[in-house]
């Protein structure tokens, strides 16, 4: 929901959105970042920052400007919606859950993480995500017949030790990264 949010805003307020662009390539000139070249164009710029998680990167063989990553699988369970009115997120020993609008719920929890790959199938994704609902009702016990309307398998961008790696990198002008998995959460710090 933030990103379909901020890429509205971002769009009425002059941006340009291009999608499906096929991987995106780092433009550099005279020691500097003055672009990005995909698909459709090169695009001129006086500043790249790569926010591109896992695929940072693949912006560019500059070994100099490789970000050290260590990606992992995460599942997210989601309820339809339930009676249970979350006003903040609860980070419970059982498990973790936020609302996510229209009286759905999104959970997650370690163990589940650790059980899935991007390639396991839908219907024990599915499964498992039920389990964790289950899971989720001893912490909520409003939501105890609810079952997982939806499971969503991924990857999270995280950077080897573990730490936000938001900063210029290598010695390279006008370019620089922001891969971490609490994009959200640091947003408005690391817009600053």
């Amino acid at each position: 929901m933030i990103i379909h949010a901020l890429l509205r805003e971002a769009v009425r307020l002059g941006s340009r959105l291009l999608t499906e662009q096929g991987p995106a390539r780092l433009v550099i000139r005279g020691g500097k970042a003055v672009g990005v070249a995909c698909a459709a164009e090169e695009i001129p710029a006086d500043f790249i920052v790569n926010c591109t998680g896992c695929w940072s990167n693949s912006v560019t063989d500059e070994k100099c400007l490789q970000v050290p990553l260590a990606p992992t699988t995460g599942m997210l369970a989601y309820t339809p919606p339930v009676a249970a009115n979350l006003r903040t997120v609860v980070m419970a020993a059982q498990c973790h859950i936020r609302a996510d609008g229209a009286g759905r719920l999104v959970i997650r929890q370690d163990h589940y993480d650790r059980t899935v790959l991007p390639h396991t199938p839908v219907e024990t994704a599915l499964r498992e995500a039920d389990e964790l609902v289950a899971i989720a009702a001893e912490v909520v016990p409003s939501i105890w017949k609810a079952t997982a309307e939806a499971v969503r398998i991924g990857v999270r961008a995280l950077p080897a030790d573990g730490k936000p790696a938001i900063c210029p990198i290598g010695q390279l002008a006008g370019y620089y990264v922001a891969v971490t998995h609490s994009g959200v959460t640091l947003a408005p710090f690391s817009a600053r």
